[in-house]
């Protein structure tokens, strides 16, 4: 099919296109032996492997709102369903 190309493994299309396999860990303009930290620099893990830190205070608030949270609901929900016995009482 003309104007299609399907990769294969490490066949893609460049390596098609230019007739020679990919070097891997090199970076393909840099020329030889540039290694992919070398061109781009290391990567930052800290910042997606750490968790968020948050002070004690911080999460007793936020235990403190979902605590207030849950409790509007549960009181919701029961005002719901007595209003639903005294529609079921009044029939």
């Amino acid at each position: 099919m003309q104007g299609s190309f399907v990769p294969h493994g490490r066949q893609d299309i460049v390596n098609t296109t230019i007739g020679r396999p990919e070097h891997l860990g090199r970076v393909r303009v840099a020329g030889t032996c540039v290694t992919i930290n070398q061109y781009f620099g290391q990567a930052s893990r800290s910042s997606s492997t750490s968790p968020p830190s948050i002070t004690q205070q911080q999460l007793a608030d936020i235990i403190g709102d979902l605590k207030d949270q849950v409790r509007k609901e549960v009181e919701e929900e029961n005002k719901q369903q007595q209003e639903a016995w005294r529609r079921e009482v009044e029939v």
